[in-house]
């Protein structure tokens, strides 16, 4: 009898074991207590197999088997399957990123249960949103053997715009560099993306100067791109060749202060008579270089940048403008010899020869051509190297925060 017990509790567990076991690795070396119970296997049978060593409970509510070594994307795969990979895990995969960012990024559904983020390993950060925003621009891609739904570039870049203060400035700045030198990208789809994420102003300041846009609505460029079977070209500095939604938002994101009106990223305004006569100062510096007559106009752009926050993108887009007229881009070695100055003792003994004709005028020569190198530098090298310059020049730290 004792014998016969046994062997039927023996076979039941062998059963529950070959139930578990194609369950985890169909599931990519995980599966949830759920799903192990929907099989037909009992939660004392499942603590059992975890008491012999049959059965691993890898973290709350999720078990594994002995001889599984599952990655992290497998883990998600099998986790969150039904959602949207989106920001800094999107940009990542689609190749803007050269890091996989440490937390996936996930859209999912506001209707879904919250309870299954709560998870330690791996760090995931849900973005949770309405179902018509969530299925706008969707593609599938292989992952981890398996399918999975990620943003498409057009539709990816417009919500890296929209919350762009979630992003580290170095992905940010990666982003929009990578999307503006993707030959893929599909400008008709930007648009259409831009108007219905409520971002076109944003694509038109931060993408405008790089790549063609329309001066229209959405469908506007949709019916004109039809015409022709091709989206219009982007630009770029002449070579010498050549319905309601609810905001995507994390569940531990902290709460925006009600009082302020713009976003966080926003630049503070500015006037566009700074913006051009900083530009043209530093259009006369590389041009001119050491031939430079008028040193009042290193005076000028050292006391701007003093007490003046700048909008550097702003800058570089005048910039070019002017370059453009004047028929004049200066290479990346010209623009690094304006760090070089500070040990010239030639523009140094121009410098002292102009503040004496300036009485009351007293500058350190290393000080102000530390300060303006600071400035000129990572602008004339984005500009050399047919780059967009983000930045926003600090008065207070005497450097880009970008």
């Amino acid at each position: 009898m004792a014998q016969g017990f046994e062997r039927a509790e023996r076979l039941e567990r062998e059963a529950a074991r070959e139930r578990v076991n194609n369950i985890i690795r169909r599931n990519h070396g995980l599966a949830k207590t759920a799903a192990l119970t929907a099989a037909g296997v009992s939660y004392k049978m499942i603590l059992t197999l975890v008491e012999r060593g049959e059965l691993i409970r890898a973290k709350s509510g999720y078990y594994t088997l002995p001889d599984v070594d599952f990655t992290e994307e497998e883990a998600i795969l099998s986790r969150f399957g039904d959602g949207v990979l989106t920001m800094g895990t999107a940009l990542y995969y689609h190749g803007y990123l050269e890091e996989r960012p440490k937390v996936w990024s996930i859209a999912v559904s506001k209707n879904i249960s919250k309870s299954r983020f709560k998870l330690k390993e791996p760090p995931v950060q849900p973005y949770f949103t309405e179902e018509s925003v969530l299925s706008l621009g969707v593609e599938t891609v292989g992952f981890a053997g398996e399918k999975i739904q990620i943003y498409t570039t057009d539709r990816l870049i417009c919500d890296v715009l929209k919350y762009r203060d979630r992003l580290s400035a170095e992905d940010f700045r990666q982003a929009v560099r990578a999307y503006i030198e993707d030959e893929k990208k599909d400008i008709a789809q930007l648009w259409k993306f831009a108007a219905e994420r409520r971002v076109m102003h944003k694509v038109k300041n931060i993408l405008g100067t790089w790549i063609a846009l329309p001066d229209g609505d959405a469908d506007g460029l949709n019916q004109a791109s039809e015409k022709r079977g091709v989206p219009p070209k982007p630009v770029s500095i002449p070579r010498k060749k050549t319905g309601e939604e609810q905001p995507l938002k994390a569940e531990n994101a902290s709460k925006e202060d009600p009082s302020r009106k713009k976003e966080l990223f926003e630049p503070p305004a500015r006037s566009n008579a700074s913006v051009d006569e900083i530009a043209k100062a530093v259009f006369a510096i590389l041009r001119q270089m050491e031939l430079i007559e008028d040193m009042g106009v290193l005076v000028q752009l050292y006391q701007m940048l003093q007490k003046e926050t700048v909008d550097g993108m702003a800058v570089s887009r005048r910039l070019i403008e002017i370059c453009e007229d004047e028929d004049f881009i200066p290479d990346e070695a010209r623009v690094k010899k304006i760090h070089g100055w500070s040990m010239n003792r030639f523009m140094e003994q121009k410098w002292e020869k102009y503040l004496r004709r300036q009485k009351n005028l007293s500058l350190s020569w290393f000080n102000v051509i530390d300060k303006l190198s600071t400035f000129i530098i990572p602008i004339g090298l984005s500009m050399a190297e047919r780059k967009p310059f983000i930045g926003d020049w600090m008065p207070e730290i005497g450097r880009f925060l970008e």
